[in-house]
């Protein structure tokens, strides 16, 4: 499985770092619109883009871990791109998975997860749950 981060602020940073730890470099992309961010992301040996589209193609499970008031726009960049086979995680705060179904044009997988800082340091916890066309297998 290879998985696409989009956003790398301190939470999304945090999933990067974690994510890492079992899988593979080359099975994790990221992208973020500043350039230091990317380039954190390259520190850390992962490829980096400044565009959420470019992830789309090669990701199977796409982190949607932008601020709130980017949200809308970032997913109504990606919505032309996906389908069904693409599972989309958001941990964006405020946005239900209904809503993002809406600004996706009813397509892709979507769960919702709300994360805490100390996922940083290993020791977090974090809520799942399913919203519309999750099934069973993408929330285990």
């Amino acid at each position: 499985m290879r998985v696409g981060l989009i956003g790398i602020g301190k939470m999304g940073l945090a999933i990067l770092k974690g994510l890492l730890e079992v899988l593979s470099r080359e099975e994790v992309l990221a992208c973020d619109v500043l350039e230091e961010r990317r380039r954190l992301a390259g520190e850390l040996g992962v490829r980096a883009f400044p565009d959420g589209r470019d992830l789309v193609g090669e990701s199977d499970l796409l982190i949607l871990a932008v601020k709130p008031k980017e949200a809308p726009g970032v997913i109504r960049d990606l919505s032309a791109l996906l389908d069904d086979s693409k599972v989309i995680l958001s941990i964006v705060a405020g946005l239900g998975t209904s809503k993002i179904s809406q600004l996706l044009d009813h397509r892709g997988r979507i769960l919702r997860m709300m994360p805490n800082l100390l996922l940083s340091v290993q020791e977090g916890a974090m809520a799942l749950c399913a919203g519309p066309r999750a099934r069973r297998d993408d929330v285990e």
